[in-house]
């Protein structure tokens, strides 16, 4: 019988009929089609954490693959989980803003297939004790958190779109880590807090930090509200921008430098 605890891995290795079953619970799970991902992927995760990432509760999964294998349909109880709940309504108090130092996408390494802990691991090495990353994922990495927590890091996980999950990470206050000095995959960014302030200040200090930055490099625009006046600025100057979405109480717009 197929429980919570098992790796996605282990059940398709099992019982690879069951594929088709997954597949059907969640967009994220058409992944599995690809070998080398399922490799990849399935290794790493439970049927527990499955059903996290498509947002199920982890019983019905659990139902749903016993009874497309001819099990009873009654699931047996879940283990108690170890990983800690995070609230995406509440800001953590390690996250500000203005720590956030770069940022990774590795959606598209999630759409090729390849392995996004090769490129995860070195971002999270090279962060000093008051960096933050901003990870942009194609769905919510449950797995990640705990082997980040078994690392010294710690996150927080924000669901933009039904695509685009905004994840950030740093180090734990008690972890004895140093950065490391192997290249860092992910691209400088520079966090502009510019709540409080009336227009057209936020877009006069944003384009002047702009012009300052690196081609390429990123810089997220922190503000109370949507900055009608910053977007048509922008849009006017060529800059290349988009919303990041609304976090409690302020609104974060990414832009390019150029």
């Amino acid at each position: 019988m197929i429980t919570a605890t098992m790796t996605v891995a282990d059940i398709l290795k099992r019982y690879p009929n069951l594929l088709e079953v997954l597949v059907a619970q969640h967009q994220a799970f058409q992944r599995l089609r690809n070998p080398l991902l399922r490799r990849v992927f399935a290794r790493m995760v439970t049927v527990e954490q499955a059903a996290q990432i498509a947002q199920l509760e982890p019983a019905s999964l659990v139902q749903a693959l016993n009874q497309a294998n001819g099990e009873p349909i009654e699931a047996p109880p879940l283990a108690e989980s170890s990983n800690e709940q995070l609230d995406p309504t509440i800001l953590p108090a390690w996250l500000q803003f203005s720590n956030i130092s770069y940022l990774l996408d590795v959606r598209e390494a999630q759409a090729t297939a390849q392995n996004p802990l090769a490129l995860i691991t070195p971002a999270t090495l090279a962060l000093a004790d008051d960096q933050l990353l901003l990870l942009r994922s194609s769905f919510e990495p449950v797995p990640l958190y705990q082997w980040l927590a078994r690392r010294g890091y710690q996150a927080w996980a924000h669901q933009h779109t039904s695509d685009d999950w905004l994840v950030v990470i740093g180090r734990l206050a008690t972890a004895e880590t140093q950065p490391s000095d192997q290249p860092n995959p992910a691209k400088p960014c520079v966090a502009l807090d510019n709540r409080g302030l009336k227009p057209p200040e936020p877009m006069v200090r944003t384009i002047t930090t702009l012009k300052k930055l690196p081609t390429a490099s990123y810089l997220i625009g922190v503000t109370d509200r949507i900055p009608v006046i910053l977007h048509e600025t922008l849009s006017d100057e060529g800059y290349t921008f988009e919303s990041l979405g609304q976090l409690q109480q302020s609104y974060l717009t990414l832009i390019t430098a150029m």
